[in-house]
């Protein structure tokens, strides 16, 4: 019945499609997806989701949910009086002077999910509304620069507890109205403990660390499920999935390329972690075994020793303009910046072949701070590697894309996947039905 009801909200095109709706409807009730496809099909849109509908009254509710109207209508009360609903308001030269009697939309300022990255150097913190929009504060992301750069796993989360206690008391937004917390950072994680799996990645003394667990113990309030944990690239992935290059794709490979490389992978419509939490750590594929040590890894010559963000700009690393340099001087011909930036999407290409014959995905997207401003100048190399290397049909079905999301994807995917696992749960809680 809840499902129903507020599957038939309008969104206005906001609310984000994919597997976050998708588990948002089958979470509520059992038969949700057959009744959200033929729903869909009514109103002759995807049946992932239905991202223009007029909204519908209590009887056209009661209809799709078989009930009766006055069940319909105590629900939408209690929805109402837990303020989680609002009426749309009226088109610019609507007539009637109002929204139509018994429409109803989800209010998407009825709770915050909270987005984190957690960089070697840096937090990212953001907020986003039940639809999954960023709240527009400092541009909708929250970005402060750490004190230390030690790798202190505890100063780390120390600092990160400050700043989501700083936004959400910018926002004003009290405790019960978070919807939950994702946190993403790099390397390796366990689904099941939430521990970091690497002792090198995030290096310090982040090995075996739960960053759940510590924060928990700050944000006593919350229970430590309301708290998401993975990989930053997977999130990444996530982010361009739902609302990014990747929209309405089944089969993706995301490249996170910046400080270090990930692959994030979707499957199906899902994200591919592997069996313990490492799938996708291509940074570290050996690609010449001669090259250089890498401290994360503690192997010679993975992709990162030729193509992550320090071994490319080679000075000011930790400035942002240097970047945008260094793809100023990559474009021009023979230059060593030209030079360093071929080589290292030849090895790039070299890890992703494989990935393209076991996967075949419909899309390769080049994200990350590294990969979002090189995308035009590495397509072509990356190209002619792949040709090389994989087999025809499976480089036909393949198109290089660029990430659209630039530096929030992380904490976007965070977004997604706080909706995606708790927005039933949140909803249900707070308008006290059936909440566990």
């Amino acid at each position: 019945m809840l499902y129903a009801i507020l599957l038939a909200m309008p969104t206005n095109g906001s609310l984000p499609t994919g597997p976050v709706v998708d588990r948002f409807v089958t979470a509520l009730f059992e038969d949700g997806l057959a009744k959200a496809q033929a729903l869909a099909e009514e109103a002759e849109v995807p049946s992932q989701w239905h991202a223009q509908v007029e909204g519908l009254s209590q009887r056209g509710l009661a209809e799709i949910a078989e009930l009766s109207r006055p069940s319909v209508s105590a629900v939408q009360q209690q929805l109402k009086k837990a303020k989680l609903l609002r009426a749309p308001a009226s088109p610019r030269g609507a007539r009637g002077g109002g929204p139509k009697r018994g429409i109803l939309t989800l209010d998407p300022r009825a709770g915050v999910a909270i987005g984190v990255e957690i960089g070697h150097q840096h937090v990212r913190v953001a907020a986003g509304d039940l639809y999954g929009q960023l709240y527009e504060q400092d541009d909708g992301v929250r970005e402060r620069r750490m004190a230390t750069s030690d790798g202190s796993a505890y100063e780390s989360l120390a600092y990160t507890g400050d700043q989501i206690e700083g936004l959400l008391t910018e926002l004003d937004v009290r405790r019960d109205y978070v919807v939950g917390i994702g946190i993403g950072l790099a390397g390796p994680i366990s689904e099941i403990t939430h521990k970091v799996r690497s002792e090198h990645i995030m290096g310090g003394d982040w090995k075996d660390v739960s960053p759940v667990t510590v924060l928990h113990e700050r944000f006593r309030g919350f229970r430590d499920d309301d708290f998401l944990l993975d990989n930053d690239a997977n999130l990444s992935a996530m982010a361009e999935h739902t609302w990014g290059a990747a929209r309405n794709m089944d089969h993706v490979v995301y490249v996170k390329w910046a400080e270090g490389i990930g692959f994030g992978q979707i499957v199906n419509g899902e994200l591919n972690r592997g069996v313990g939490g490492a799938a996708g750590e291509g940074g570290h594929t050996i690609v010449d075994p001669t090259g250089d040590y890498c401290e994360r890894c503690t192997k010679h010559g993975c992709l990162e020793t030729v193509a992550a963000r320090d071994v490319l700009l080679g000075h000011d690393p930790a400035d942002p303009i240097a970047i945008d340099r260094f793809v100023e001087q990559a474009s021009k011909k023979g230059s060593d910046e030209a030079d360093r930036l071929k080589r290292a999407a030849h090895h790039l290409g070299e890890v992703l072949a494989p990935l393209i014959n076991f996967l075949n995905p419909e899309a390769v997207i080049l994200g990350g701070a590294i990969g979002t401003r090189v995308h035009h100048l590495v397509a072509q190399e990356l190209l002619n590697t792949l040709r090389e290397r994989t087999m025809g049909p499976a480089l036909t079905d393949v198109t290089m894309l660029r990430g659209e999301l630039a530096g929030r994807t992380t904490v976007r995917g965070a977004i997604a996947q706080v909706l995606h696992h708790h927005l039933p749960r949140y909803i249900r809680k707070r308008a006290g039905l059936n909440a566990k």
